[in-house]
């Protein structure tokens, strides 16, 4: 039994099956795209609109070629996928869940009377595509991209300076820091407002706990749980 759930666990983060679970988060944030771009899917997007109007048919091949990968990869290692895409899906919601009181804690106590998170929406769809939105390109540009690189750049050049193997601690502390400050900025841009001291510092800590979650977990966790945080506040 312990056998059949480590494999069941190590199955969930595998990039084949984070592949194949992220589908979801993309197709339903699609639905409202024009409605409610989050900061880092206007950037997507606007790299899109620069390759004019092919980019979204070689995006589409891009998908269509990674999910063909992604099922090559899970018949060859003959890959749980279903109970491991589930898995995902289930434990992501589950720390989505856990972390709507911490994160309510720590609005009630850095807020002066102000929202330090979005506004309610009427709209469900528009609700629901803005949460997954931010879940899946928030989480692939802060921790998949910006965490993992200044990750492996820190850690590179600390081992040119003769720190070896104990490299991996600090670099992994700047990575953390350096990403949930840079989540934190992101989300101030165009808006003034959102770059006072409170609201920088809720950012910040919840970008922390995002940090640690994607560390520990993995990134299709991290993305369902970001999303469903989001559509907890949202809904």
């Amino acid at each position: 039994m312990k056998k059949a759930w480590s494999r069941l666990e190590g199955a969930s983060q595998d990039p084949a099956i984070t592949l194949l679970v992220l589908f979801p988060l993309a197709l339903v944030h699609l639905t409202g795209r024009g409605a409610v771009p989050s900061a880092a899917y206007s950037l997507v997007e606007n790299v899109l609109l620069a390759f004019g109007g092919g980019s979204t048919l070689v995006l589409g091949m891009l998908l269509f070629f990674a999910a063909l990968w992604a099922l090559g990869r899970i018949h060859s290692l003959a890959l749980p996928w279903r109970a491991g895409a589930v898995f995902s899906i289930l434990e992501g919601i589950l720390w989505g869940i856990l972390l709507h009181p911490a994160l309510a804690w720590l609005t009630s106590a850095l807020s002066d009377g102000r929202s330090l998170s979005w506004g309610q929406r009427d709209d469900l769809g528009g609700s629901l595509a803005l949460a997954a939105g931010a879940g899946l390109y928030e989480e692939l540009l802060f921790r998949a991209f910006l965490f993992g690189w200044v990750f492996t750049a820190i850690k590179f050049l600390l081992r040119l300076f003769g720190w070896g193997n104990a490299a991996s601690g600090p670099a992994w502390v700047v990575g953390l820091l350096v990403s949930s400050c840079l989540f934190s900025l992101a989300h101030g841009w165009g808006d003034p407002s959102q770059l006072d001291a409170p609201v920088l510092l809720f950012r910040f800590l919840a970008g922390v706990l995002l940090g640690l979650l994607y560390s520990w977990r993995g990134l299709a966790v991290v993305a369902y749980a970001h999303a469903s945080y989001n559509a907890l506040i949202l809904l």
